[in-house]
């Protein structure tokens, strides 16, 4: 039996299944059930839901049914996150889940974790899951099968960075250097989300960069009417949730940075890669000088050009009245409701909405970040060094046209040259290209985790073995509407055919071709983590979010800050951190 057609039955006994599962623990107090059979999970119940989880245990209890295997779901909700993790992993054998899914707990919190308890509080499954296969049950034979190759072999680029510890020689956590006490399970992408509807009726073009988003913003600040269905509607540029979910624009700040830097400059600035330490695990002259230059505004070009532009998309102006005083939900209903034209978010915006919006998140697409307008004059694709900024701009988007297109570096140089007489060399064609193929990827925010002392660990490594089989992988695509942080190996093994309109745009960005999920958690033990730097790193400055701050400048200008002042700010910072006077 083909290995699609294994899937489709699997799919099928847990939909059949999962009205019939319980989560046992939910919302009531905690029954944990230690008979050497089951395992006891905590689950960080995040946008995309819980309905994943259920299809895989209800499939591999059925793998399982002879030896009688269980899943007891001690919790899913939001709160199984970082400082909650990490305060049941410390009481070691007195902790009795088995196996978390939690939220925001990485690999660095869990060793500090071990540190401070003397013992590892988290397995390490380099042996017993990551170098073996995974495996699923195949219903034509009646049989448990391994896949041809290990789990390890199917992880995504780039996953590996935010989850091993990589600290420097003589510090503690260089003891748990190179070991998996954490798993990322989902592949999800952040970006901006469209209204299609909105832009077809206002006869508006999807913006390709950031001055086209710019342009955007400042024709409809303040809200315009626009006709929509016979009738005039007031749309405005955007809407966020000044609530508790503001911070999904770092998905377009970060990506602006990293375009304009390149794959390998965004992540100098995230681990300093590049920065060098002295024998003393200090940071020398040199090397303070090299730091203070990433957050100079004058210096770091490709930061401030970013956090400009997200000053422009936090502006309340630009806003549905209201932002500030919104949470996910209500802002997300606005923007369904045709009242903005684009919104920063993720692929989990159609389960949170969609089955009280279907009608409505049929208009939704999620594109391509724009592309920042700096990095035109940067490479200089006026042919002069950039000192013609709008031609710039017009090369800039002939290229990314072009690469949307799928042409070649040639066939792209050739548009140019006959369009604006500009000769392009192939490094910078290329340039813009690496840029375009850049996408936000948030994985690192829910980890596999298995309590070192759980009595049930021989169980949970079967369990998740299975998760990370195709089969597994399937699953989490269907009920979550999300792509895994493990490639399957059969290509045809997740069925996408029957995603929406909206979930395939997501697909899209991220399984293209030379498409590259760029990170935002720092390495575990990086060289970052010798020092806490400043406002950009923290998000905070003076016990004020900046980010909301930015919100907020056109209502209260005293008590905001622009994107001048926020590095203006993030140098002092960075200073009196680095002792450096003046």
């Amino acid at each position: 039996m083909k290995l699609k057609q294994i899937i489709a039955l699997g799919l099928a006994t847990s939909v059949v299944a999962t009205s019939a599962f319980a989560l046992t623990g939910c919302g009531g107090g905690e029954k944990f059930i230690k008979d050497g059979k089951t395992i006891n999970v905590r689950i960080c119940k995040q946008g995309w839901g819980d309905a994943y989880f259920t299809a895989w245990a209800s499939a591999f209890e059925s793998m399982y049914s002879e030896e009688g295997y269980k899943i007891n779901v001690v919790e899913s909700s939001t709160s199984v996150e970082a400082q909650y993790v990490s305060n049941e992993l410390e009481l070691g054998d007195k902790n009795g889940v088995d196996l978390y899914l939690a939220g925001q707990c990485n690999t660095a919190r869990v060793v500090k974790s071990s540190i401070d308890s003397g013992f590892a509080v988290a397995a390490d499954l380099t042996t017993d899951v990551l170098n073996k296969p995974a495996q699923y049950f195949d219903e034509e034979q009646g049989i448990i099968v391994e896949e041809s190759n290990t789990i390890l072999s199917k992880l995504k680029p780039g996953f590996a960075d935010q989850v091993l510890m990589n600290a420097i020689a003589g510090q503690p956590e260089a003891a748990y250097n190179g070991k998996w006490y954490t798993m990322p399970i989902a592949s999800t992408t952040n970006s901006l989300i469209v209204n299609t509807k909105l832009f077809d009726a206002a006869g508006e073009e999807i913006p390709l960069t950031t001055n086209d988003l710019l342009a955007l913003f400042n024709k409809y600040t303040d809200g315009k009417e626009i006709t929509l269905n016979s009738k005039k509607t007031t749309v405005y540029p955007t809407v966020w949730a000044g609530q508790n979910a503001y911070n999904y624009w770092l998905s377009c700040n970060d990506l602006w940075y990293a375009q304009y830097a390149g794959e390998s400059g965004w992540y100098n600035f995230l681990n300093f890669d590049n920065i060098e330490i002295t024998g003393e695990e200090t940071f020398g002259a040199n090397a303070k000088n090299d730091i203070l230059a990433l957050y100079d505004k004058n210096q770091n070009i490709g930061l401030y050009s970013a956090i400009s532009t997200m000053q422009t998309m936090l502006n309340v102006k630009n806003a549905v009245p209201g932002s500030l005083d919104k949470n996910h939900t209500a802002a997300q209903h606005s923007f369904l409701n045709d009242q903005a034209f684009v919104m920063a978010n993720g692929a989990w915006l159609q389960n949170e909405m969609g089955g009280s919006y279907e009608a409505q998140a049929r208009n939704l697409k999620m594109i391509k970040m724009p592309i920042n307008s700096a990095l035109g004059v940067k490479l200089g694709l006026d042919g002069v060094n950039g000192t013609n900024t709008d031609l710039c701009e017009v090369v800039l988007k002939k290229i990314i046209q072009g690469v949307d297109a799928g042409q070649s570096n040639a066939e792209i140089i050739q548009t140019v040259k006959t369009a604006t007489n500009v000769q392009l060399t192939t490094e910078k064609v290329q340039a813009v290209r690496d840029a375009r193929n850049l996408y936000y990827e948030t994985g690192a925010s829910s980890q596999i985790i298995v309590n070192a002392f759980s009595d049930a660990y021989d169980i949970v490594v079967k369990f998740v073995r299975f998760i990370y089989s195709d089969v597994g992988i399937n699953m989490l695509y269907t009920f979550a509407t999300c792509e895994s942080a493990f490639n399957p190996i059969d290509p045809d093994a997740i069925d996408r055919t029957g995603a929406s309109s909206f979930v395939q745009s997501i697909s899209a960005i991220s399984r293209q071709a030379d498409a590259r999920g760029i990170h935002t958690f720092a390495r575990p033990g990086s060289k970052r983590n010798l020092t806490t730097v400043g406002t950009y790193n923290n998000r905070k400055y003076g016990g004020v979010d900046w980010i909301l701050a930015m919100g907020t400048q056109s209502a209260n200008p005293s008590g905001g800050f622009t994107a001048s002042q926020l590095l203006d700010e993030e140098l002092s910072r960075v200073k009196e951190i680095l002792g450096i006077n003046g």
